[in-house]
């Protein structure tokens, strides 16, 4: 059993730091595999370091890339993607990565209220949304959770307002809010955007059991555990994974 714990918020380099503290695998083959993987859209770094966190050991994803032509469109992206599946050695016809992604421009599509065809991202067409959603799914692979029953406490959302390409939105985020219909989330413990849209939807397409309140049950082992790159109070967020 693995739960995984996003009650102080979930991005995407939080769940993949929490992955990849809990998988074993050496952070140098980590860091080679995802800047290939970030580095179909051009050249991308990934650093991966371990900090501490009101006591707790954390990794942190730090991901740096030359900046682009601006806003992408969704196919393109997509297109990306199915490189980038390749680059990690994954097959580009991955169902996890691929409904991850088709998720965002869902969400993006009844945002926007534009078609595919002529929907352009912001915030998640970038190289770390890459980098975030095919190494979730190279770590799932590795950790075989692929049939495993994965549970999730609900994840704090935040609160106050977040600005993002078209305006000054309520927390969550329009596209989160989609994503996370129907699904359990909290407040959180700060104000801010503590869920991002790709944090969302690679917790939708990980966990198998959604528990509606409570703490991480007593007798299981912390695993790891993903640091956010923003500070909410002088803190940040902490993703943590357990099993037992």
């Amino acid at each position: 059993m693995f739960l995984i714990d996003p009650r102080e918020g979930a991005s995407g380099d939080m769940i993949l730091g929490a992955l990849i503290a809990s998988s074993g695998v050496p952070l140098r083959e980590m860091e080679e595999l995802l800047s290939s993987s970030g580095s179909v859209m051009g050249e991308t770094v990934v650093r991966l370091r371990r900090v501490e966190e009101r006591g707790v050991e954390a990794l942190e994803v730090d991901v740096r890339w030359e900046e682009g032509e601006g806003d992408i469109e969704a196919l393109k992206m997509k297109a990306h993607l199915l490189d980038a599946l390749q680059a990690a050695g994954l097959s580009r016809e991955n169902r996890f990565a691929r409904e991850a992604f088709e998720r965002i421009v869902r969400a993006e599509e009844e945002v926007h209220n534009e078609p595919l065809a002529y929907l352009k991202l912001h915030e998640t067409g970038t190289p770390d949304t890459l980098v975030d959603i095919v190494g979730v799914a190279f770590l799932r692979e590795k950790l075989e959770l692929e049939g495993e029953w994965v549970e999730a406490l609900p994840p704090g959302v935040g609160r106050g307002a977040v600005v993002i390409a078209h305006g000054v939105y309520p927390v969550p985020a329009p596209a989160t809010r989609i994503i996370m219909r129907g699904l359990p989330y909290t407040e959180g413990p700060w104000e801010g955007e503590l869920l991002t849209p790709t944090g969302a939807t690679l917790l939708k397409g990980l966990v198998d059991i959604w528990r509606r309140e409570g703490e991480a049950p007593e007798g299981l082992k912390l695993l790891g555990a993903g640091v956010g790159s923003r500070s909410f109070a002088g803190r940040r967020s902490l993703l943590k994974i357990y099993g037992g």
